[in-house]
């Protein structure tokens, strides 16, 4: 998952303005809140705050990754173990560590595939 970074066109736009604004040589104080210095001010931490977000975010994507990383290795992990359980000659597809390993019992497995023969034997000779 990459997380989308705050492009610096913005900041560069707003600099561009003051440097338009700074030309007349004005130092355009209305009062002590509305300034061409407190713009100036909002401006370069708007940027830091922007150069900030995007470094947290690129950090965040480190993270991501490794977290998916761990999330497949723990997967693949899992599957290997209940595996080996499954097809160990002590404890086979019908024991309760395989059970607790995420499998389902191999008598359930066969129980459940009866079922279904019957019922689709049941459902054909309905049709006929």
């Amino acid at each position: 998952m990459a997380y989308v970074k705050i492009p610096d066109a913005y900041y560069k736009a707003c600099k561009a303005k003051i440097e338009r604004l700074m030309r007349f040589n004005n130092p355009f104080k209305y009062t002590e809140d509305i300034s061409l210095a407190g713009y100036v001010d909002v401006v370069e931490r708007l940027n830091m705050a922007t150069i900030e977000r995007n470094e947290a975010a690129a950090n965040l994507d480190a993270k991501t990754i490794t977290y998916n990383q761990l999330v497949a290795e723990e997967a693949s992990f899992e599957s290997s173990l209940r595996n080996m359980i499954g097809n160990d000659k002590k404890l086979g597809r019908n024991s309760d560590e395989y059970v607790a390993a995420g499998g389902v019992r191999q008598s359930d497995i066969t129980a459940q595939a009866q079922q279904t023969r019957e019922a689709n034997k049941r459902d054909k000779d309905k049709d006929k």
